[in-house]
């Protein structure tokens, strides 16, 4: 009886501790890669949003110069 509850403990300690970052495989953040059909081919939802938004926020934010009115 205590030997399947181990295994069963230890299976689970195995399937909880793979690295499985979705951000490893998404496709780099290019103009060409952020075509509405190239996001289309992401079959994961959640890879698909998470590149949508690193496609959003590739330009950073860049204040304009200030004007002395």
């Amino acid at each position: 009886m205590r030997q399947p509850i181990i295994l069963l403990a230890a299976l689970l300690q195995l399937a909880a501790c793979t690295p499985s970052d979705p951000a490893d495989s998404l496709p780099p953040v290019t103009a060409e890669n952020c075509e509405p059909e190239a996001i289309a081919r992401i079959k994961d939802r959640k890879s698909r949003n998470q590149f949508e938004d690193l496609c959003v926020r590739r330009y950073s934010f860049r204040p304009s110069p200030p004007r002395g009115w």
